[in-house]
């Protein structure tokens, strides 16, 4: 549930998967709009987020447009 900053989800967020975490002022800065957050304290939280996830239309604009969130927020580039 906590995490200092959370390099793994921006590594992940750079190959364009989707990033579900705890919500909390963290992630939520370092995600912003890609990640799908819950309240992982709740007992189902987890689950009913990563079935909803799964239960969303296919969007092939989406892991692009991930990638280039992570590119332009966390590269060295940057």
């Amino acid at each position: 549930l906590h995490e200092g900053f959370g390099r793994v989800v921006v590594e992940a967020l750079a190959e364009g998967l989707p990033v579900l975490v705890h919500d909390h002022l963290t992630m939520r800065e370092v995600l912003g709009k890609y990640g799908y957050y819950a309240n992982f304290t709740e007992e189902t939280a987890l689950a009913t987020l990563l079935d909803d996830v799964l239960n969303q239309p296919p969007d092939p604009t989406l892991p692009p447009k991930r990638h280039q969130y992570a590119y332009e927020t966390y590269s060295w580039d940057t």
